[in-house]
C-alpha cells in the first residue's frame, strides 16, 4: 500500500536523520542519503519481501518523502546547502 510506505519514510525520516545529508559536498551529500536510503530498506526488509512490493517502489516512495523534508529543512534554516 503507497500509503503505508509513505507513512513509514516519514516516520523514519526524522529532522535528525534529515538534517545529516544537509552538507555542502555534493558528493558526500549523495553518500549520505545512500547510506539512509539502504538503512531504510534494511529495516524494512522483511515487510518488502513479504508485502512483495519491488524495492525500487519503496526507494521512489522514500526519495519522494526525503525531497519533502529537506524542503522543509531548507526553508526551517532559510538557505540551501549548493
Amino acid at each position: 500500500n503507497w500509503n503505508v510506505w509513505l507513512e513509514r519514510a516519514d516516520v523514519f525520516l526524522t529532522e535528525e536523520r534529515v538534517a545529516t545529508t544537509f552538507v555542502e559536498d555534493k558528493t558526500e551529500r549523495a553518500e549520505r542519503l545512500n547510506n539512509l536510503r539502504t538503512l531504510f530498506l534494511e529495516e524494512f526488509a522483511q515487510e518488502i519481501e513479504a508485502t512483495q512490493v519491488p524495492a525500487g517502489v519503496v526507494e521512489y516512495i522514500f526519495d519522494e518523502k526525503f525531497k519533502e523534508k529537506i524542503n522543509e529543512r531548507i526553508f526551517a534554516v532559510g538557505q540551501r546547502v549548493d
